[in-house]
């Protein structure tokens, strides 16, 4: 068993044993001693002894493990890779020689390999990792648990060796980086019916026009993927129906989450609040992309808009994995810009996850053109008046209060009540 570093040690770096310690000490003082009382074999002695040191920390100091005859090289797996905070990943890493000859045999046999990994990796403080070792190659898996959403760093490896004298030990970085995409926990959310312009049947002009829906799916022909039947549309029509493929031109729906309510340092409470944020926004775009709604999480700041109709879970929580916070200053300026960017986009409904709104929020929200308008408010200021909820109200937006930790099945639930 070996234990995994959570943070990179000093690449390269050369250090004595103890055994090396004391027998340059000794050796030093052979010398000094010999010399003092004309001894020259008690000199060459000593001589010999440092001299033995100092030849085993350069041949160590100059050894390079990543080129030359005897290279090693490292391939690393992480499954599944992205995951989920809270959820295990297994690693896997592997070292052997780019050219197996009976050299670098030895050397594999003799290094001692250990990994790194970012501390958001890690619930411990340290990880238990089990190496095996084979004529050929040295494998090395553990276990990962993510506590923080976001993309983190892992590796380099490590590879220690120690001298056949057992007088010096090094360690280098062997390998490169790999990237662990940590993407945030969801509700999972049930769909919820409501009979707004965006979902229900109107009629104009004496002719009935179809729902959203209709627009997700058509009739079946032969050679469509059976994966792709729409049974609820099927029990509905009475015939065969299969999800229309990408591209129909249904306009999407958005989810914007500010920024400004990620905490990425400072009091757990805050961090933990904002980490509840992005679970939200991501397990609300999720649950509207599984009632059949075409949907995209944008952090503010984004200046565009896919203007593509479809989306995916994984998009959505990858994109949820990256969030990175803002300061006040910059969270608002980041929801204007978004904001605006929304006003020439076609989108069919927009959901804002939002800690505050000023005059200027207010005012670009308000200019916003779709069939339904929801601003999600957390940590909502005391006063209506001075958060411009009633200008908003009055624009035509839905608003909902909530707080960090509430329920996210009410708040999912409240998105789809009636706007007043």
């Amino acid at each position: 068993m070996a234990r995994t570093p959570h943070r990179a040690r000093r690449p390269g770096t050369t250090r004595l044993t103890r055994r090396g310690t004391v027998l340059l000490v000794v050796g030093g003082l052979l010398v000094v001693v010999g010399a003092a009382l004309s001894l020259r074999d008690v000199v060459g002695i000593g001589a010999a002894a440092v001299l033995l040191v100092v030849v085993s920390v350069l041949r160590l100091a100059l050894e390079r493990y990543d080129r030359g005859r005897g290279a090693l090289r490292v391939v690393r797996r992480v499954e599944p890779n992205p995951t989920t905070r809270g959820r295990a990943a297994e690693v896997t890493l592997v070292v052997e020689p780019v050219v197996p000859t009976p050299a670098t045999r030895h050397r594999l046999a003799t290094l001692d390999v250990s990994e790194q990994a970012s501390r958001e990796l890690c619930t411990e403080r340290s990880l238990r990792a089990t190496v095996r070792r084979e004529p050929s190659r040295l494998v090395v898996t553990y276990r990962l648990t993510p506590a923080r959403r976001g993309v983190h760093a892992l590796g380099p490896a490590l590879a220690a060796r120690t001298d056949a004298f057992g007088l010096v030990r090094t360690t280098r970085p062997l390998g490169g980086l790999a990237s662990v995409v940590v993407r945030p926990r969801t509700t999972p959310l049930g769909t919820t019916r409501h009979t707004s312009a965006e979902a229900g049947a109107t009629v104009s002009s004496g002719a009935a026009i179809a729902s959203w829906e209709d627009s997700l799916v058509r009739e079946y022909v032969t050679g469509d993927d059976p994966r792709r039947v729409h049974w609820r549309s099927v029990a509905r029509r009475g015939r065969l129906m299969v999800r229309a493929e990408e591209g129909s031109g249904l306009p999407p729906s958005v989810v914007v989450l500010d920024r400004g309510l990620v905490v990425e340092h400072g009091p757990a409470a805050r961090v933990d609040a904002g980490e509840w944020a992005v679970e939200l926004a991501a397990s609300l775009a999720v649950a509207m992309l599984r009632s059949g709604r075409p949907t995209h999480l944008l952090p503010s700041g984004s200046a565009t808009v896919p203007t593509s109709s479809s989306g995916s879970a994984q998009a959505v929580l990858d994109s949820a994995a990256r969030v990175h916070g803002a300061t006040q200053d910059e969270a608002v300026t980041d929801l204007v810009a978004t904001a605006r960017a929304l006003q020439h986009q076609e989108v069919r409904s927009v959901v804002v996850v939002a800690g505050m709104v000023t005059a200027e929020v207010v005012t670009a929200l308000g200019r916003v053109g779709a069939t339904r308008r929801t601003l999600v408010l957390v940590r909502p200021p005391q006063s209506p008046a001075e958060d411009g909820v009633g200008r908003l109200r009055a624009h035509g937006w839905h608003v909902i209060r909530t707080h960090p930790h509430e329920a996210v099945e009410q708040v999912w639930t409240a998105v789809h009540e009636e706007t007043p």
